[in-house]
């Protein structure tokens, strides 16, 4: 036990004066002389042994409560250690962890929740004196290890105040976790014997890992000596709904051709939004909007239909009507709807023939124009094929090794491949370049007229219409698209097919087109960030009449267009990642990023091989992201804020302390200061153990009450009424 206020316990020689009254009380008595003494005997011996107990007893309860008034007012406090009691004595390191994110822009009636942090982090330097060790750390900054400015420490405290003063919100999410294993190190460096962490947040539950990302800590980070102070802010539910992800179905983007996009929109308040209003913007305008009812705490899925206008970049936003938080009212992505296709045709003429002709028909005044070049695959060229956004293969027999890792570079890196067979392919030549290195399906074998019984021809039997490569060219006549029988359609005519390859499928390959013996006429198959169509016919009159067929033009150029779709601009980044920007088409050695704000910064690339590619870094702020190379774009893409900022229910009490556990904090080590006047208390307790002043005034006023019915009963016992002798 320590005392706060030692001084007061001299007070202790006050508890001297009842047993000095009573010594005094204890004088020699007179002796008078009565003519009788019959009265005496009257009194019964017991009740003189009595009274002897009852001073005794006054005597102690007197002394017993000046010790507990003074005792009381010295401030005496309980530790665990002995040591620990002399905590006074002993410098302190310190971290302060304020939550910067923007759920901390929420307000109750004490204001904004990082207002209210930060004047609660200036009132606690005052709990510090000269020489303790402070370290201040934003949330937003905490990646686990700290870095080189995160270890300078704060030794004066005008400096601290400043620091805290600059804290401004920050787009980017952090968990508790971050923070955690930024602070240990710190702590864990210091020689102080005192070390605390505080840390100032709303505490919301997205500071938690979700489910599906559980804390990868385990084991003791911090000291045991470690003592964390939560301090909660924020007393109310936030009205707030959020726009979590917005999804677009794998679609080929053309003009004047609508796609569907998918806003999930969260409700984080118990009661029911009746008619939340949806919109959907594209270059700053609004394309469409739509109501829609969130449960409570619930989510809900809500579809708009999109009509683009041109071709280009399409900058949009999904967003929402105004609550208590702003920042995640919004949700952004972007389209790439490519002006021009640059097609590579590999082979000899007479296999491009009708190839050749089919891209030279533009199907429609919106589609992309075709840039089309031809080689032979002799003359074929590392640039050519890096030039290229799809090359088209017609009956090639044998690539050499620098041909073959040029082109499985270009496909994994997010290039288009066509491949057409001709009878120049080999079972062996065809497994050791395609099935070999770009793990495309092997050929079993090439299997023609005569290998066919009971039929001259093979046709189509199904065809996956769902697909985006087949979405609007094949439709029944109610409309709708399906996996079916071809047969049964009344709007595609099936080629005619005399000879094949046919293909060993894997589990990789998707089957889009089967003929009626099972076999896969068009397969496709991902590589990395790219894709490959294979055809099972080569395109020629020998095999198949398909190149003729009305189907061949339409499919053909949906494939060329669904090949150079750009899935990167349909990618997730959330506000604080790096961004890698890819197939950058430019020979540029710098580039220039511009941020949502206009503010422009100069990157060089990354080359491999003859491909380009862009780290993007700086990523703080929420929005569209664009990369030029003079003053063209060559690039855009999307940041969004972390969904699960915008979870602001109040995380779970037990598996904050479980996380804190994990990381080898005991739960006597945590406290949790309910309101800013605890604090001091609090971290006084902390420091030199729990005050038990209240307690010992308590005991005072027992001893006092018990004292009074005591010295009571004495004077009854005193009072003398003399009888009449009879």
């Amino acid at each position: 036990m320590t005392f706060l206020n030692p001084v007061v316990l001299f007070g202790l020689l006050a508890a001297t004066i009842p047993i000095l009254l009573h010594i005094f009380n204890l004088r020699k008595l007179k002796t008078i002389e009565f003519s009788t003494l019959s009265f005496l005997k009257e009194l019964q011996k017991t009740k003189i042994r009595r009274l002897k107990i009852r001073q005794i007893l006054l005597l102690i309860l007197r002394t017993l409560l000046v010790i507990l008034l003074v005792t009381g007012f010295s401030r005496p406090t309980l530790k665990g250690s002995f040591s620990e009691s002399f905590g006074t004595q002993t410098k302190t390191t310190v971290a302060f962890i304020i939550d910067d994110s923007y759920s901390m822009t929420g307000a109750d009636d004490q204001g904004e929740f990082l207002r209210q942090a930060k004047e609660v982090a200036n009132n606690t330097v005052d709990l510090l004196t000269d020489g303790d060790e402070v370290f201040l750390l934003r949330l937003s900054e905490a990646r686990g290890e700290p870095s080189e400015d995160q270890r300078v420490s704060l030794r004066s405290f005008a400096s601290l105040r400043a620091a805290i003063a600059e804290v401004r919100p920050s787009f980017i999410h952090r968990k508790l976790e971050d923070a955690l294993r930024t602070a240990a190190p710190l702590l864990s460096a210091s020689s102080n014997f005192n070390k605390e962490i505080y840390f100032f947040s709303d505490f919301q539950s997205g500071l938690l890992r979700s489910n599906s990302r559980e804390s990868s800590i385990s084991g003791r980070l911090f000291p045991p000596e470690a003592r964390f102070f939560l301090v909660p802010l924020g007393n109310r539910q936030l009205r707030n709904t959020s726009v979590d992800a917005v999804t677009i179905p794998n679609v080929i983007f053309e003009p004047n051709r609508p796609f569907t996009v998918t806003a999930k929109v969260t409700n984080h308040r118990e009661k029911e939004i009746a008619n939340a209003l949806v919109s959907v913007f594209a270059g700053g305008t609004r394309v469409a909007q739509k109501g829609a009812s969130i449960p409570g705490l619930g989510s809900a899925d809500v579809s708009l239909s999109v009509v683009p206008k041109s071709s280009g970049f399409i900058e949009g936003v999904v967003a929402l009507e105004s609550d208590d938080l702003e920042f995640d009212n919004s949700r952004y992505f972007i389209l790439a709807i490519p002006r021009e296709l640059r097609v590579l045709l590999v082979g000899n003429p007479a296999d491009l023939r009708y190839i050749k002709i089919a891209l030279a028909t533009r199907t429609t005044s919106d589609s992309s124009l075709l840039r089309i070049s031809e080689s032979s695959l002799e003359r074929v060229s590392i640039n050519q094929i890096s030039a290229a956004d799809v090359v088209v293969l017609s009956n090639v027999k044998e690539l050499s090794a620098t041909q073959v890792d040029r082109l499985r570079s270009f496909v994994v890196e997010g290039g288009g491949l066509v491949i057409f067979p001709g009878v120049a392919t080999t079972q062996q030549n065809f497994n050791a370049t395609f099935a070999g290195t770009l793990r495309l399906p092997s050929l079993v074998a090439i299997e023609g007229i005569q290998q066919i019984t009971s039929r001259s021809f093979l046709e189509f039997e199904k065809a996956d219409l769902r697909h985006p490569l087949f979405a609007g060219m094949f439709e029944e006549e109610d409309g709708s698209r399906t996996t079916r029988n071809v047969k049964q359609s009344k709007t595609i005519e099936s080629a005619r097919v005399k000879a094949f390859a046919r293909y060993l499928v894997n589990p990789q390959s998707l089957p889009l087109i089967t003929l009626s013996n099972g076999a896969p006429f068009l397969l496709e198959q991902r590589v990395g960030e790219g894709r490959v169509l294979l055809f099972s016919v080569a395109a020629n009159l020998e095999w198949s009449d398909f190149p003729v067929k009305g189907l061949f033009v339409p499919l053909l150029h949906r494939a060329l267009s669904y090949l150079t779709q750009d899935q990167s601009s349909m990618e997730v980044h959330l506000v604080g990642d790096e961004v890698r920007v890819k197939n950058i088409r430019s020979t540029a050695a710098v580039f220039t990023v511009q941020d949502p704000r206009r503010n422009e910064f100069s990157l060089r690339p990354t080359v491999r091989g003859a491909e380009k590619a862009l780290r993007v870094a700086e990523t703080s702020l929420p929005g569209v992201y664009a990369v030029k190379s003079g003053g063209d774009v060559v690039g855009k893409f999307a940041v969004n804020v972390n969904p699960d900022e915008s979870q602001t229910e109040k995380a779970d009490e037990k598996a904050l302390l479980t996380l804190l556990a994990r990381a080898g904090v005991e739960p006597s080590s945590v406290f949790t200061v309910q309101s800013r006047a605890e604090l001091p208390r609090v971290v006084a307790e902390s420091r030199f153990g729990v005050e038990l002043w209240k307690h010992f005034l308590l005991a005072a006023l027992v001893v006092g009450i018990i004292e009074m019915f005591v010295a009571k009963d004495r004077k009854e016992l005193t009072e003398f009424t003399p009888e009449r002798a009879p």
